[in-house]
């Protein structure tokens, strides 16, 4: 198969095409890469706005005679890329090359008419809004107006909706048109995480000593479990059957099918950091003042496992086959890992100061671990952290498209968000959002 077939088979393999629209491309490509070099600049600055294409090394890989690469189809190529893009409807984006990386690998954004591609969903807390992101060409959307300090954000399984706690009200946003519908009015509503229910039917909220229910079928609210203290974060089994929601001294479970909330569990002080594996047998909590994780069969509520970690231990967060659990630790600058099957602690990973945010990749092989300065990559294959990356200022909440090809992470103190291409670890050029981001979510 020769270079021109290749671009032809990209062409098909996007959407049908009638031969008027192939002879299109074909004539456009065939003068992309006859064009001189300051001709092909302007698609690849067309390219380069959907993302940041090429550079540097082989895109396709091939061979002309024995021994030699098509380096001189490199440059051309790109630009034929370009064209096809814009023709087609579909964005080319090559891995970027790595030394000892032998051919490139496109990843297809779908064109009109296939799978929606990711968006991102950016809370500004200072503005008001919530600014979506096309995270194919990484372009902000017209901001969605919400309530009053907005600060949390969760999105349901089925993508459709996402739920934007305010001071006094949550807003839910519908996704396909991108629009705010009525807020549901609240009581205070708290400083914690938001959550939402694996079966996609409530939204949990923390209120002012208590937890209120949201019915996404209506958006209504329920009756109110009522707690000591406000949540501060809140989980929920996989089951969808109980929430777990840790307070400043106390970790309170609460049936779900009543609203009510049960008998806490405290086997310690200081509960920092709470998660439930993905199979749903374990529930981990991390307690600051004494440095351990504990962990708890759900339903039974009872300690069956404590586990030493680093000093601080904030946030924790499982691989997907739940064989692995990832404890930041605040205060000494480490990530621990705990092998679940035993509930055994592994030798401690350093990454950058103050590591609190925690991201899994969905195929579960890289974590991003934001810390005061930077944002860690480790590879949980062999539980090492890879070079730091450095996004120019202090980073936020990270999250990570679907695919697993785009980290984004808040800026803090920017009013952008960077987005981090996980193949490399590179950072692209940062995106602009609204006045204060404090949170950020990705639907499909």
């Amino acid at each position: 198969m020769n270079e021109m077939e290749r671009v032809e088979a990209v062409c098909r393999a996007a959407r049908p095409l009638d031969q008027q629209r192939l002879a299109q491309v074909r004539a456009e490509v065939l003068a992309a890469i006859t064009a001189e070099p300051e001709q092909r600049r302007g698609w690849s600055h067309r390219l380069a706005r959907t993302r940041r294409w090429f550079t540097g090394q082989h895109w396709f890989t091939g061979r002309a005679g024995a021994g030699r690469r098509w380096v001189a189809w490199v440059a051309p190529l790109a630009a034929a890329a370009a064209v096809v893009a814009v023709i087609v409807g579909v964005t080319a984006i090559p891995h970027t090359a790595q030394p000892g990386h032998t051919g490139g690998r496109l990843r297809m954004i779908p064109a009109a008419g296939a799978a929606d591609p990711a968006v991102v969903y950016v809370v500004n807390a200072a503005s008001n809004t919530v600014t979506p992101i096309q995270a194919a060409t990484d372009t902000p959307l017209k901001p969605i107006k919400v309530g009053r300090s907005p600060d949390c954000v969760t999105i349901t399984p089925d993508g459709k909706t996402a739920y934007v706690t305010a001071s006094n009200s949550v807003t839910p946003i519908r996704l396909a048109t991108r629009t705010a519908l009525r807020p549901v009015k609240l009581s205070p509503t708290g400083i914690g995480e938001i959550a939402v229910t694996p079966d996609g039917k409530t939204v949990l909220v923390p209120t002012q000593n208590s937890v209120t229910p949201i019915r996404t079928a209506t958006n209504t609210t329920g009756k109110p479990a009522r707690i000591t203290y406000e949540p501060l974060k809140i989980v929920v089994t996989p089951d969808s059957t109980t929430a777990y929601a840790l307070v400043a001294t106390k970790v309170y479970p609460i049936r779900l099918a009543t609203s009510t909330a049960l008998a806490p569990i405290d086997p310690g002080h200081n509960p920092t950091g709470i998660a439930v594996s993905p199979d749903g047998r374990i529930l981990y909590v991390s307690y600051g003042g004494t440095s351990t994780v504990v962990a708890y069969r759900p339903g039974i509520n009872l300690p069956f496992a404590s586990i030493k970690t680093g000093r601080g231990p904030i946030s924790i967060a499982f691989t997907p086959d739940g064989k692995t659990a990832y404890v930041a630790n605040y205060y000494s600058g480490t990530v621990t890992p705990i092998r679940t099957a035993t509930n055994t602690a592994l030798p401690p990973i350093k990454v950058g100061r103050s590591p609190i945010g925690l991201a899994m990749t969905p195929d579960g092989k890289t974590l991003y671990v934001s810390g005061a300065s930077t944002v860690t990559p480790i590879s949980t294959a062999t539980n090492t952290a890879l070079p730091p990356i450095d996004i120019g200022h202090r980073p936020g909440s990270i999250a990570i498209t679907p695919d697993g090809q785009i980290a984004y992470v808040i800026a803090v103190g920017t009013d952008t968000v960077v987005p981090i291409w996980t193949a490399t670890n590179a950072t692209l050029p940062p995106v602009q959002v609204g006045q204060q981001p404090s949170a950020i979510a990705i639907a499909p």
